[in-house]
């Protein structure tokens, strides 16, 4: 079965999106919550997103969207706003009309709102992303890589504005305080795209992965073995 490798949670704690080894993203319900404000358990998959070539090693959530990233050295932006519609349900052998969670046709069908790497943006990671984490409002996210390096991207955009160096290895994980707004991070975003190409939103937009191995636990045997046993 697939390895979960990320997990990420919406602000209202009611959602979550998961990555894992198949190279699939999934978003998940978690509680429901009735006319009266009263939340109950009930997990389940709302839907499942296909666009990474490898394994997802990070998953994040705003509100309304959520951000993955993975070791195909790639970021995708997802919209998971959901629509609630009245299924038929049998309980105690009894059939009546609950109410769940689907994800919208138009999202289903479109795919990610941008992707973010190597084949749209220049200098970005050289190796596997190993981490992602979401600063306070989720408007910006930073990636560790097995290139002994970090990045900072825009949400909204998808690109690039700063790219932190220093560690002498694999930085394999992240944790981000606080958030970066107002002018300064305009002025981080701009200079991100004056350096670099941002993600074509129309050639994102539908784009489907093309590539369907699922790497099995022999492949993550392999990237310890790479590591000395530092995975």
């Amino acid at each position: 079965p697939p390895i979960v490798q990320s997990c990420g949670f919406d602000p209202s704690g009611h959602k979550a999106v998961s990555g894992s080894s198949d190279h699939r993203v999934r978003l998940w319900n978690l509680f429901d919550v009735d006319a009266e404000g009263v939340k109950s358990l009930n997990v389940y998959n709302i839907a499942v997103f296909d666009t990474h070539e490898a394994w997802v090693s990070g998953a994040v959530m705003g509100h309304g969207y959520a951000v993955t990233a993975g070791y195909d050295r790639m970021l995708a932006l997802w919209d998971t706003e959901v629509e609630v519609r009245n299924i038929a349900v049998t309980v105690k052998g009894k059939k009546k009309l609950a109410k769940k969670n689907f994800i919208t046709a138009k999202n289903a069908a479109s795919g990610p709102i941008w992707t973010s790497g190597p084949k749209n943006q220049h200098g970005f990671h050289g190796a596997r992303i190993l981490a992602m984490a979401a600063s306070a409002h989720a408007k910006q996210v930073v990636t560790a890589s097995a290139d002994n390096k970090m990045k900072m991207f825009d949400v909204d955009s998808g690109v690039c504005v700063k790219t932190f160096e220093g560690c002498k290895a694999w930085v394999s994980c992240v944790a981000v305080c606080g958030e970066v707004s107002g002018s300064d991070w305009t002025e981080m975003v701009a200079n991100g795209k004056s350096k670099g190409k941002a993600p074509d939103m129309a050639q994102a937009m539908g784009r489907r992965s093309k590539k369907s191995d699922r790497q099995t636990l022999a492949g993550y045997r392999e990237v310890l073995a790479e590591s000395g046993g530092r995975g």
